[in-house]
């Protein structure tokens, strides 16, 4: 919970074109993290694949922007721990991705072995 509310607040200081604006993140009494995105037009980075057939370049150019801000999370001590095709969003218009960094459940298909292993210690930006 604690790094959930960390990546919220450094979000919010320290924004990204290529991440999912946070407004707001509060803790309700029940315990409960709500977390406030923006809401835009977006599809998964999933459906963007089934519906649309891109060609190198512009998989590369979806590649190298998500990559930036992924590494914008790194430059400010924030690992996502989740990233999976469905937390990255491409705008309905098909141009600019964005990372989304509200939480999302571990797939194992998508994890680093130290988070398979359970190996909290070890996760950092080579987990992402």
């Amino acid at each position: 919970m604690a790094q959930i509310q960390r990546t919220c607040r450094t979000l919010q200081d320290k924004p990204h074109s290529g991440i999912v604006p946070m407004l707001d993140h509060r803790l309700l009494p029940d315990g409960t993290l709500r977390i406030v995105t923006s809401a835009l037009p977006m599809v998964t980075l999933t459906e963007h694949i089934r519906t649309r057939r891109l060609s190198m370049r512009d998989s590369a150019r979806l590649l190298m922007q998500i990559a930036h801000a992924v590494q914008h999370l790194h430059e400010h001590g924030l690992t996502h721990l989740a990233l999976q095709p469905d937390c990255i969003l491409i705008e309905s218009d098909f141009s600019t991705p964005a990372v989304d960094c509200t939480p999302f459940p571990q797939r194992p298909e998508y994890c680093s072995p130290d988070q398979a292993a359970d190996e909290d210690q070890r996760l950092d930006a080579r987990t992402d």
